[in-house]
């Protein structure tokens, strides 16, 4: 953190990063995604270190709603809050962030699949087990058709279809991709209006795809009625869950909607939140894990994977295994220093004035994080700086110095650069013999001119500015956009008329200027003395650069022409004049940049 004490109350305390990019669109990449991906991170370890910070928590009997509160006083804690958020605007992003865990897609990365918590489903008062599961063929215990209908029931959570607190709004970008109202009916599913249907309407589901794989574990039913039994147990079931006198309707809600009917979400009223790791937690589990798919399911019902159509089953994790102790993830969520942060870019893409409200924002501490292009190597004072790190390995030692040098400039206390290496092989020689560009040392920049490829680039600008000068001195034409270069209006030469008919006359002030700035060891291997270089520009046989690009001028405004006249004979004048406004545009194009943009001049 800065020692500044202004900045104590900052979120972050003041603390700063430079982040470097050598591409201007990894720069603008990063700067959200570092915010997003570490806010997730940070939301999951405040959720873990509230529960385990609390007795209430640790014994497993708070529901989310219970938890918000907690976890705002969490929050308030780590100074994650700007002042000018109201006590409610707080209490609706803590709702928001157990309700994105809640029905988390990310599953193999959340708390939850990395076994770090569970949400357990609160049971009805007076819950009795359907009568036809404890029987044949499915013959379960009443705690095995508990199990079970909560396998069925968590279906709808994870699929997104749960009610939200009053103060959350479902179509919250938070929520994305899945920030729609989704709900869930008997049959007949409806994509259009957000409608999953309990019971498939063709073929088979997540819910129907666990009864049939649990009879197949359970009975010794021939294999082709599996389907059908299970089918009709599925109905059963939604049928027993739906019932208005049934104990579930607080849980299974129903809402009438028009044009829709009867639907329903389950409720998130009834979710407790259970850790599974700290001091003090009462039921310390680490879950199953399935052999196949390696999905984390906390149910074990007669080792059947929850997953759709994984014929896996569950095997009890071994907490101790590395690949468990050392998840990154895992460790994050349990160890991370809960520090806020913000992230902006500050690349070319911004306005003077933009750029430089970004950057006194971040030498005031309101921002924690710049991600930059090569433009924030030179000429920017980002102040008192710790920290940089290097997305790529620089292209020279005097861009790794500029970037470097960015930080450690305060005399009691130390610099840190941290140069990440990519899998290309500029960053890979580099990573393989770091001192190369650590050391610092630098080799003066040169240019080499006695290059071929080099020295003939000039040849055309020599040429075209000499013919100008003709032109206009000995022919008073002028050249200023394409229309009047290639296609002249009236009953002038063109562009390329005159062109050819001045190197035709091998004009001497054009190799006298060539054989200046061309040097004399190049000048024969160029064609000075005997123009062998012109053809490669214009040749008879319109070969050339400038061939081809006379071509391409010429066909597009025949082209357009054609196409104007074929509106017009068709009496569509409004399609006539759009292609004379083309042409207008294709005319009045500058000259020289269009000559630049075929290859014709250098640019």
């Amino acid at each position: 953190p800065s020692e500044d004490e202004e900045m104590s109350g900052l979120p972050g305390e003041g603390r700063k990063l430079l982040a470097f990019a050598d591409s201007r669109q990894d720069a603008a990449f990063f700067a959200p995604y570092l915010e997003r991906t570490y806010r997730q991170v940070l939301r999951r370890r405040l959720i873990l270190k509230t529960l385990v910070e609390d007795p209430a928590g640790r014994e497993g009997r708070l529901r989310l709603q219970d938890l918000s509160g907690r976890l705002l006083r969490q929050a308030e804690r780590v100074g994650l809050f700007e002042q000018r958020e109201s006590y409610d605007e707080r209490q609706q992003r803590m709702a928001r962030w157990l309700m994105q865990e809640l029905i988390a897609w990310d599953r193999r990365i959340n708390l939850e699949g990395l076994g770090l918590l569970k949400f357990r489903l609160v049971r009805p008062d007076r819950w009795r087990p359907p009568q036809p599961l404890l029987d044949a063929p499915w013959s379960l215990s009443p705690d095995e058709v508990w199990q079970l209908l909560v396998l069925l029931l968590d279906t709808l959570r994870q699929q997104g279809a749960v009610t939200f607190p009053d103060n959350v709004d479902v179509r919250d970008e938070a929520f994305a991709p899945r920030n729609l109202e989704l709900f869930m009916r008997g049959e007949r599913a409806d994509s259009k209006k957000h409608i999953f249907s309990w019971v498939p309407t063709r073929g088979n589901n997540r819910r129907l795809d666990i009864l049939t794989r649990l009879l197949a574990r359970t009975t010794e039913l021939p294999e082709n009625r599996h389907g059908a039994v299970a089918l009709q147990m599925l109905t059963n079931i939604w049928r027993h869950l739906t019932d208005p006198r049934s104990v579930w309707r607080d849980h299974l809600p129903s809402e009438n909607r028009r044009q829709v009917g009867v639907v329903h979400r389950i409720s998130h009223l009834f979710w407790e939140v259970v850790p599974l790791v700290g001091d003090g937690v009462q039921d310390k589990e680490s879950g199953y894990r399935c052999n196949r798919c390696r999905n984390v399911s906390h149910i074990n019902l007669r080792g059947i994977c929850p997953t759709y159509r994984c014929d896996g089953t569950l095997e009890p994790i071994d907490p101790s295994a590395a690949g468990w102790v050392e998840n990154h993830y895992r460790y994050l969520y349990q160890n991370l220093v809960p520090i806020p942060l913000s992230a902006e870019e500050h690349t070319a893409q911004w306005t003077s004035e933009e750029a430089a409200a970004v950057q006194e924002r971040f030498v005031q501490g309101e921002l924690n994080t710049l991600s930059c292009s090569t433009t924030f190597e030179l000429g920017v004072d980002v102040g008192e700086l710790q920290a940089v790190l290097m997305r790529n390995v620089p292209p020279t030692t005097a861009n790794y110095v500029q970037r470097a040098g960015r930080a450690g400039r305060r005399t009691d206390s130390a610099a840190f650069a941290l140069t990440f290496a990519q899998r290309r092989s500029h960053d890979l020689t580099h990573y393989a013999r770091p001192e190369r560009i650590v050391a610092g040392r630098i080799r003066p920049p040169a240019v080499t001119v006695r290059n071929e490829r080099i020295v003939r680039r000039p040849a055309p600008s020599v040429l075209f500015s000499a013919f100008f000068r003709w032109a206009v001195q000995e022919r008073g034409c002028g050249f200023r956009n394409v229309g009047q270069f290639f296609e002249p209006e009236g009953e002038g030469p063109s562009g390329p008329d005159l062109l050819r008919e001045y190197l035709d006359s091998r004009p001497a002030v054009v190799q006298e200027a060539l054989r200046r700035i061309v040097p004399l060891d190049l000048q024969e291997q160029l064609g000075v003395e005997d123009w062998e270089w012109l053809p490669e520009l214009w040749n008879e046989e319109r070969t050339g650069i400038l061939d081809r690009a006379v071509a391409e001028v010429n066909e597009d405004l025949t082209l357009l022409r054609e196409l104007e006249e074929q509106a017009a004979a068709e009496r569509n004048y409004r399609q006539s004049q759009h292609y004379q406004r083309v042409a207008r545009t294709v005319r009045s194009r500058d000259l020289l940049g269009f000559l630049g943009s075929r290859n014709v001049l250098p640019k």
